[in-house]
């Protein structure tokens, strides 16, 4: 199994506060990105390589990485988004990654879960109910607990359940598809390609979804 990580934002809400990028920033002693992987590796021990998604080459910062595959023994691979299009634009940046199963990581959150996936479906989505649903995307279930709908930002109050940033999909190449065929059509949301969009449209394909509430969640 593979992870893809996403850690390609400027930071530009903690400019002024630090200059390094925000998944690198200290967390009682330790990056929130080193804390992701080594949350990731120890409660998922089939991850064998880990793609770390970044703004532009930066050698400190990519040593960094590399650094933290090689203490987790994950062979690690960097790509660059160098224009912010977007979530699934970013993911589709690490596209040679992108086949069997996989993890998508956003590197700003921090969370407590079990990562354990069902075969029975074609993916899970990892989620926390939330009082402010407005800010995040969301997933509507169904009665027998598939999930129905991906709602990025909702302005209506349709469900609490966020979406926390982290997903599994049983293959990737299914994804990387979805995502191109968003890419080449220039399907946009809020002015960028979003992954809550290929999630949709995989589930109009009958792909099914699951849920993964997790314990505890740290938006950072």
């Amino acid at each position: 199994m593979k992870a893809v990580i996403l850690a390609g934002g400027q930071g530009s809400r903690i400019s002024g506060v630090s200059d390094d990028p925000k998944p690198l920033i200290e967390i009682a002693g330790k990056s929130i990105i080193q804390r992701i992987v080594d949350l990731i590796k120890k409660s998922q021990s089939r991850i064998t390589n880990v793609g770390f998604i970044i703004e532009k080459p930066d050698l400190l910062v990519e040593e960094m990485l590399k650094k933290i595959g090689s203490e987790n023994n994950i062979g690690t691979s960097i790509f660059f988004q160098t224009k912010p299009e977007g979530t699934a634009h970013a993911i589709y940046c690490a596209k040679k990654m992108l086949k069997g199963p996989i993890m998508v990581v956003f590197a700003d959150t921090l969370f407590e879960a079990e990562l354990k996936f069902p075969n029975e479906s074609d993916g899970c989505i990892f989620v926390k109910e939330v009082d402010d649903p407005s800010a995040y995307g969301v997933v509507k279930l169904s009665p027998n607990g598939y999930i129905t709908d991906f709602i990025e930002k909702p302005e209506e109050p349709v469900s609490n359940l966020a979406i926390v940033g982290m997903y599994y999909f049983k293959d990737g190449e299914l994804l990387k598809k979805e995502i191109k065929k968003i890419l080449v059509n220039n399907i946009k949301v809020r002015g960028e390609y979003q992954i809550t969009t290929a999630l949709q449209r995989l589930k109009e394909q009958n792909k099914l979804f699951l849920p993964v509430t997790i314990k505890n969640w740290y938006d950072c």
